[in-house]
């Protein structure tokens, strides 16, 4: 990158202006043959019931296919798509309105869905401490 000041009137109120003004230069565009990442990890502490402490993580990892569609344009395509044919399919099923994916008859058939396009979110779980109570067994 060049040490180029932003353009004059440019937003730089905050990080994410200065970043998509930053990412609207001639040099940050695709060149042929070039694919994006789209990477997200959710990692989340969790004390069960049980008293065990466990550390549950969620990843998914896709690539673009060069000449092709972006890998966002695949995960956030897909993924809107499939939201629209359950709702299509079954009107009643989720109600009016805005919905947030967090109740497993919404989430549950757009993973499986997702899969079956190979965008595939992976999840994996550790113990990281054992409960008292367990350890005393």
């Amino acid at each position: 990158f060049e040490e180029a000041p932003l353009p004059m009137g440019a937003l730089a109120d905050s990080p994410i202006d200065v970043m998509a003004q930053l990412l609207q230069r001639p040099e940050m565009a695709f060149q042929p043959g070039e694919r994006d990442l789209v990477l997200m990890r959710h990692e989340l502490m969790v004390q069960r019931s049980d008293g065990v402490l466990e550390r549950r993580a969620a990843t998914l990892i896709e690539y673009g296919q060069p000449h092709s569609h972006s890998a966002m344009a695949r995960t956030v395509g897909v993924t809107a798509a499939i939201c629209a044919q359950l709702v299509l399919d079954n009107p009643t099923r989720f109600g009016a309105g805005v919905q947030r994916p967090l109740r497993p008859e919404w989430y549950e058939p757009v993973l499986s869905q997702l899969a079956n396009e190979g965008i595939l979110l992976r999840e994996h779980s550790e113990v990281i401490q054992k409960s008292q109570l367990l350890a005393k067994m």
